[in-house]
Parts: structure tokens; C-alpha cells; sequence
């Protein structure tokens, strides 16, 4: 890690060698550790570091990259002078509105000392208290647990100058028995917060659980969705359909509708980067400082995120939501938080006449884009609830469902919520749920 000093310095010089009338420099820095089990026991551990350096040479409405890793003067200057003679023969972007003013972003501490100095021996106890437990119950026990420590900083001939660093710790698990599986996610900035021993508790139990799946036909059921297939549906709203360059586009789904109710009364969503029950950033890509967007209030679409570019076609200011350049997919929210209800899992089950506990999804892909509408499976953990209580396993079914659709009749928002991603969401229990056809595990 070479800290605030030296990475703007680097910048500094990296600026000082453009040849255009603007230029943009950012620098990723980043330290990564992982270690990966497999079969009940740790196979791998690896490490890897590095600092990169991007330059953007801008001359009107003609840009130019280039990238390097190699910090000695010379490298740098050699990449500045890339940047800009790609610039002079780039076509030109009629829309690029220009670099962004210097704005003062909030400080945010997210840098953890013991995230960043985790030995391997640290990681592979984290593993072994998954793996001992699955290997007593006669389970197979795979994933791995990963820390790291990361700087971003940013600078442009207008003046901008920005940096942060940040820690990262995730562990993951997925337990297999017989028929059975059970998979579990956990992740944050620092790396005491997370429990390897419980999680790997929660895998297990729902691998034993569901050693003996039976098939159910497909059709439309009642489901409770556990965090981590609510988050995949949070994931796919984002990217179908909540950045302005889609809306600007036609093809996001909310075209024409902001403003109208879309999801049910008890889900309010908005994208909050500063939020510490997330994973909290200062300022984006470009720079900008993070801003809180309502996105969905009581189901009602309110907003979409903006960067630089889209929000000069749209003469309002970037909310603080795009990417590093060159980036052709525009804004997106990455910082989302599902407002808690009431209820518990449990109040769910317990509510439930006949309806299905999905814990998560998986393969989940895009159908149709203008509707937001999905496709995928359910795993690892998928269950048949009747008359308010768990009666066993099934074999994991396929779906086809709009996520909007999905999200227009919910009944109960859990009150725990958990981090999925940098996304934070509850558990859902949702009035009706597409299932197209079943799996062969």
C-alpha cells in the first residue's frame, strides 16, 4: 500500500505528460489473498498485488487511453504520450460533456488493519471450521475465504483530486451430501465481523436437509425468498433498468413510468453508498461524490442514477454513479438497500398455506430486458412448506419470472437484513412466483 501522498504524486506525473488540452488519471491499487478447500480440505493459497495506472487524454470531443503498472517515470510519461496520440485520431463523442469539476467528497473509513495484515493461517482456521463440521456429518465441504485491501485515486487537469482505500473479507461454502446442498455467503470490510463457523453451519443445514429432494410440478407458487435470491432480483433491476443511459436508451423497463406504482406498497429500495450497513464508498469513477437516491418508495419508481455523461444529455447533475472510463454500459446503482418490514422467516413459514423456500438462485440470466424479465434455477436448499411448516426437500426448479412482476405483490419483508454483495436486502415472502420446468438435481 502506498498510501494518499504517492498516489497522487503519481498522478501528478502522469498528468504532466499529457499532450491534450484535458486529461484524467486513475490509479488501482490493490493486495489479495485467497484460500480456496475443496473435498474437505484446503488445495490452494495464493497472492497477488498490483498498481495500474490509467490515462485519459482528452482534446475536444477525441479521447485516448492507455494503461500501465510500471511506476518508473518513464513508463509513466510513455503512457500519457499513448493516451494523447490515440486521441488525436479517436472518433469523435458529440455527447462528452467534459471532465468533472473538484467537489468535496465525505470522508469514509473503511479500512481495516487486520483485514489487511490476515496471514494465511488466519484464513485456513476460517476454513477448517467449516470443513470439520461437514466432514463429521459425512458432507463434502468446498469454497473459500479471501481478504484484501485496495486504493483508488483519481485526478484531472480541472483540479479534481480524490483518493480511498479500503479492506475487504469474504468467505463462502457450498456443503454437498448425497442429493443434498446447502451454500453460504458472508462478506464485509473487515474481517472480524464475519462468523466462517456459522456460516458454514447455516450450509450445512440446509445440505442435510435437503438430502432427499422430491419432484413437484412446475407452475406458480407462493415463495419465501431467503437474502441471497432477493438480492439476485435487486441485482438484475439495477442492471436492467435503473442507470440513465438504459432509461435514456428506451430499453430499461421503466421507460415511460417513472412515477408510477410498480412493486408492492411495502418495498421501498434506494441506493445509498454511505450507509455503513453496506460496503461504503466516498465517490465513484469519475470522482463524484456518492449520493443517496430513492429509487422505488412504497413501490412507487422515483428515480434513476446518473454519471458525468448522462447527466449532461439530461441537464441535471451525476448522482455520483458512474464508472472508470472508457465505459460503454453507463451508471449504475451498486449501493442498494431494501427497507426492513416486520416479520421473520419463521413468520413467513409459518403464514404460508403451500408455498416454496427458495434460498437462493443460480445461472440466472436475462429473458427478455424490457420487462425485466429473468431466467434461472433455484439451489442449494429449496423446500416444500404446507399448512405453515416445512414438510421436506425439493428437486430445484427452473423459473421465468419479472423481477417487477415478482415484486408487485409481496406480503411480508423480513427484519433482519443481510449484505449480499454491496447490496443490503431482507427476506421476502411474495404472493406468486413463476416456475417453467424442473431440474435433473
Amino acid at each position: 500500500m502506498i498510501g494518499r501522498d504517492e498516489a497522487l504524486s503519481i498522478l501528478e506525473a502522469v498528468l504532466a505528460g499529457a499532450k491534450t488540452p484535458e486529461a484524467e488519471a486513475l490509479l488501482f491499487s490493490g493486495a489479495h489473498q485467497l484460500t480456496r478447500f475443496a473435498s474437505n480440505g484446503i488445495h490452494q493459497n495464493v497472492a497477488e498485488s498490483n498498481l495500474t495506472v490509467r490515462i485519459r487524454a482528452i482534446d475536444g470531443h477525441r479521447q485516448g487511453s492507455a494503461t500501465t503498472n510500471r511506476m518508473d517515470e518513464a513508463s509513466l510519461v510513455e503512457a500519457a504520450s499513448a493516451a494523447s496520440e490515440l486521441a488525436e485520431f479517436a472518433a469523435e463523442d458529440p455527447d462528452f460533456p467534459g471532465l468533472p469539476e473538484p467537489s468535496e467528497a465525505p470522508e469514509v473509513d473503511v479500512f481495516d488493519d487486520e483485514t489487511a495484515a490476515c496471514e494465511p493461517q488466519r484464513r485456513a482456521e476460517m476454513a477448517r471450521s467449516i470443513i470439520d463440521p461437514a466432514a463429521k456429518a459425512e458432507a463434502v465441504a468446498s469454497g473459500a475465504v479471501s481478504t484484501g485491501a485496495g486504493q483508488f485515486a483519481i485526478a484531472n487537469t480541472k483540479g479534481l483530486r480524490a483518493y480511498t482505500s479500503g479492506t475487504s473479507a469474504d468467505v463462502n461454502t457450498v456443503i454437498m451430501a448425497g442429493a443434498g446442498s446447502g451454500a453460504r455467503t458472508e462478506n464485509s470490510w473487515r474481517l472480524a465481523d464475519l462468523d466462517a463457523a456459522a456460516a458454514g453451519a447455516a450450509a450445512l443445514g440446509k445440505c442435510l436437509d435437503s438430502r432427499e429432494p422430491v419432484d413437484i410440478e412446475p407452475g406458480e407458487y407462493t415463495v419465501i425468498l431467503e437474502e441471497p435470491a432477493v438480492g439476485t432480483i435487486v441485482d438484475f433491476l439495477a442492471y436492467l433498468g435503473l442507470g440513465a443511459l438504459a432509461y435514456q436508451e428506451g430499453r430499461s423497463f421503466l421507460c415511460g413510468r417513472l412515477g408510477d406504482k410498480m412493486l408492492g406498497e411495502k418495498i421501498t429500495i434506494v441506493d445509498d453508498a454511505l450507509d455503513p450497513a453496506g460496503m461504503p464508498e466516498a465517490f465513484d469513477g469519475e470522482g463524484t461524490p456518492k449520493t443517496r437516491v430513492v429509487l422505488f418508495e412504497k413501490g412507487v419508481a422515483r428515480n434513476i442514477v446518473y454519471d458525468v455523461k448522462t447527466a449532461a444529455r439530461d441537464g441535471v447533475s451525476s448522482t455520483g454513479h458512474g464508472y472508470p472510463a472508457p465505459n460503454t454500459h453507463g451508471p449504475f446503482p451498486g449501493n442498494m438497500l431494501v427497507e426492513p418490514g416486520d416479520a421473520s422467516v419463521e413468520d413467513m413459514i409459518a403464514s404460508t398455506k403451500k408455498g416454496l423456500l427458495v434460498t437462493r438462485f443460480h445461472y440466472t440470466n436475462v429473458a427478455e430486458p424490457s420487462k425485466a424479465v429473468i431466467t434461472g434455477m433455484t439451489r442449494d436448499g429449496t423446500f416444500l412448506v404446507e399448512d405453515g411448516r416445512i414438510v421436506g426437500a425439493v428437486r430445484n426448479l427452473r423459473f421465468t419470472e419479472s423481477c417487477v412482476d415478482a415484486l408487485a405483490d409481496v406480503e411480508m419483508v423480513g427484519r433482519e437484513r443481510r449484505r449480499v454483495g454491496s447490496n443490503v436486502v431482507p427476506a421476502l415472502k411474495l404472493a406468486s412466483f413463476r416456475f417453467t420446468g424442473s431440474t435433473e438435481f
